[in-house]
């Protein structure tokens, strides 16, 4: 009806992407996911994820001052850090980020989750700064030995499915995520005939499970998802998980 407007509670969460120059596909991923999240999750959950962009939100406020600014945010804003490196470990204003270490360290030593990526795409070439990749390649092996995972990926699609299933798993574990999701949040879907058969097919199940839940869960052997004391999807295998969860989105959507 027109005027009406649906509203709930929330509770809103901060994610501050860290994403040099030479990585700004990634960025947008990220900000993908975490919109196709809010999707699924904002409602049945009550939490929002706000993506944070470390230049659009930080440096244009303290151009004098980004680091005191960037340790003020980590310290009162962020509730998780993603950092995605290729060759650069500049800031986007060009400055030598000297500090990037010391705030990883921060929100490590804090216990604030910490998501850290590294693109192993060939990186020769005349317009790569070599000096700024071997200080690079030199901060990611200190951090790695020292208190966190870097995590590889080799295209922009291994990096969708990767960042995806972690923000998951992190919410999951972290942020009190209910993995179960009941029947009813989506019996509506059962009169739409575009939904897909793998959609039809959890739909089905969950109407036959004894308590009406369709589980969904990531771990790090992958995702499952699972109703009716079935599995559907295929635990570390991408394309089937990618098949499964976008079975479920189709039915969180209606």
């Amino acid at each position: 009806m027109k005027g009406d407007v649906m509203s709930f509670e929330s509770t809103v969460y901060e994610i501050l992407i860290y994403a040099p120059g030479d990585v700004q596909e990634e960025k947008e991923i990220i900000e993908e996911i975490i919109e196709e999240w809010n999707m699924i999750h904002s409602k049945r959950d009550k939490i929002i994820l706000i993506p944070k962009s470390w230049e659009r939100h930080s440096l244009s406020e303290y151009s004098n001052h980004p680091r005191e600014m960037i340790n003020k945010q980590i310290a009162e804003n962020a509730d998780l850090l993603v950092a995605v490196f290729w060759t650069m470990i500049f800031t986007p204003t060009g400055e030598a980020d000297s500090g990037t270490v010391e705030e990883l360290d921060q929100y490590i030593d804090a216990g604030i989750p910490v998501l850290v990526y590294q693109s192993s795409k060939h990186a020769e070439g005349s317009g790569i700064d070599q000096n700024q990749y071997w200080n690079l390649l030199e901060f990611l092996n200190n951090l790695e030995s020292g208190k966190t995972f870097v995590h590889q990926y080799n295209s922009l699609a291994v990096f969708r499915e990767l960042f995806k299933r972690q923000l998951s798993q992190v919410m999951n574990n972290n942020f009190a995520v209910n993995p179960e999701i009941h029947v009813s949040h989506f019996n509506a879907a059962s009169n739409n005939s575009l939904i897909s058969g793998e959609a039809k097919q959890l739909l089905i199940n969950a109407a036959q499970d004894p308590s009406g839940i369709i589980i969904y869960c990531v771990t790090a052997e992958g995702t499952r998802i699972s109703t009716n004391n079935k599995d559907f999807s295929e635990p570390g295998n991408p394309e089937s998980e990618l098949v499964w969860y976008n079975a479920l989105e189709e039915l969180t959507a209606h």
